[in-house]
C-alpha cells in the first residue's frame, strides 16, 4: 500500500498511515479480511512537502 505523502501525524511519528488515513486503512483491511501485518505500507515520500515543493520542517 503506497500513500502519496505523509500527513502531520506521519511526519511526527515517522511511520506511514498512523493518522486518520491509517484508521480508515485499518477498517478497510478488517472489512476485507486482511491483517495489516500482511500488507507492506509506505509513502511515496518520506516527509511532508511544503507549498513550494520543499520539505516541511519537523
Amino acid at each position: 500500500m503506497v500513500g502519496e505523502q505523509p500527513g502531520d501525524r506521519e511526519d511526527l511519528e515517522g511511520q506511514p498511515f498512523v493518522g486518520p488515513a491509517g484508521r480508515l486503512l485499518d477498517q478497510t483491511l478488517v472489512a476485507v479480511g486482511i491483517a495489516r501485518g500482511q500488507v507492506y505500507v509506505t509513502t511515496r515520500s518520506s516527509t511532508q512537502m511544503g507549498t513550494r515543493g520543499q520539505a516541511s520542517p519537523a
